[in-house]
């Protein structure tokens, strides 16, 4: 898929995936990520694989028998890493 087919992939569901999100910084799978909610509900976490340079990845998991982890569990509990509270979802 080229860059210009994915722009427009990405810009046609925009407005409506993104619409009434909240988003948090959370920890999954040991890793920084955000986590997406709606009214409540888990979305999706999304971690990104960067360098200095450019993003290599990134990670979405919608697949809701995957998002069961992150919600099964209650909502996602504080964890300190030096900087400040932050959640940690999906453990």
């Amino acid at each position: 898929m080229s860059a210009a087919e994915q722009k427009r992939l990405l810009a046609a569901f925009a407005d409506t995936f993104w619409a009434g999100v909240e988003l948090r910084s959370v920890e999954a799978n040991g890793q920084p990520a955000v986590l997406i909610s709606r009214d409540g509900a888990t979305v999706a976490p999304v971690t990104i694989s960067a360098s200095d340079d450019d993003i290599d990845h990134i990670l979405w998991a919608m697949n809701p028998q995957k998002l069961t982890a992150i919600t099964a569990g209650g909502p996602p509990r504080p964890v300190a890493d030096g900087g400040g509270p932050h959640d940690r979802a999906g453990t």
